[in-house]
């Protein structure tokens, strides 16, 4: 709940209980859970958010029963004979549904936004639907059961903390739309495998911090956007203590200070 607490800085009577709706409507989707609705258009385009219901003093409202099981979000849902497309997951939206094991995303979803799917313990699946633009800050963060995922083609950016502590994803393809990666973005992650597209102009710092199952080649065939906005880097920092081998084409300017800290077994470099 601490991600909620932070976005909510409204005037508050000392020793009074106070309660925020977050909500313009609820319908229940096709995987038979109640989803709850913000609603961002209400001209055409018609469209709304799946978001958490209601904020209570610092946590959810007791009365808010957290979706387990598989859920389907929809394209789109209806409200009073309006009919809007479902475009983003808002911040927190299933912050700590550990009982939830499988997600669907549809393509109207363009966004999801910060910690949607935090700490949802036993998430194991998601289904990403092409459409999705925007992965933002810690949206699976500590989704510890997550296993392989499939990113979409349309994806063109992920946040920071996107996927950190997801402890059983071992393999990523970056697709080749994306052109920034956030920092920490895979952190703890166990990552044998990473495929970076040319596409990618920035890689934060740590953005690949404690891969700690040997990510054997990663090549690098984009300029890296470093601490200054401008000249561009390799590596930022370590990618993992076990990267064995590295290939750096003529797009690279920069080799950084640190960009190959602690790579203890580091046998081969191709620039």
């Amino acid at each position: 709940m601490r991600k909620i607490a932070t976005l909510f800085l409204g005037v508050l009577f000392a020793g009074q209980a106070w309660a925020i709706d977050n909500y313009d409507f609820s319908a229940v989707c096709s995987s038979g859970q109640t989803l709850y609705y913000k609603i961002r258009s209400s001209v055409v385009p018609y469209t709304v958010e799946v978001t958490y219901p209601k904020y209570v003093e610092g946590d959810y409202y007791s009365g808010y029963v957290k979706p387990i099981g598989n859920l389907i979000i929809p394209n789109t849902v209806t409200n009073n004979e309006i009919t809007y497309s479902v475009v983003n997951i808002n911040a927190c939206a299933f912050d700590e549904c550990s009982e939830l094991t499988s997600v669907f995303i549809p393509e109207s979803v363009i966004t999801i936004s910060e910690y949607a799917f935090d700490e949802c313990d036993n998430l194991t699946t998601v289904t990403f639907s092409e459409g999705l633009k925007t992965l933002k800050r810690g949206a699976f963060n500590e989704c510890v059961s997550l296993t392989g995922i499939t990113l979409p083609q349309s994806i063109t950016s992920i946040g920071s903390l996107a996927f950190a502590f997801c402890r059983n994803i071992t393999s990523i393809t970056i697709p080749d739309g994306v052109t920034s990666i956030g920092s920490k973005a895979f952190y703890w992650c166990s990552l044998t495998e990473v495929s970076i597209p040319t596409s990618v102009k920035n890689i934060s710092a740590y953005s690949f911090e404690d891969c700690d199952e040997s990510i054997y080649t990663i090549e690098n065939n984009a300029k890296y956007l470093g601490n200054s906005t401008n000249r561009y880097y390799a590596l930022i920092e370590a990618v993992s203590e076990d990267i064995e081998s590295c290939t750096i084409n003529n797009n690279c300017k920069v080799i950084a200070e640190r960009a190959f800290y602690r790579c203890k077994n580091l046998t081969s470099i191709t620039i």
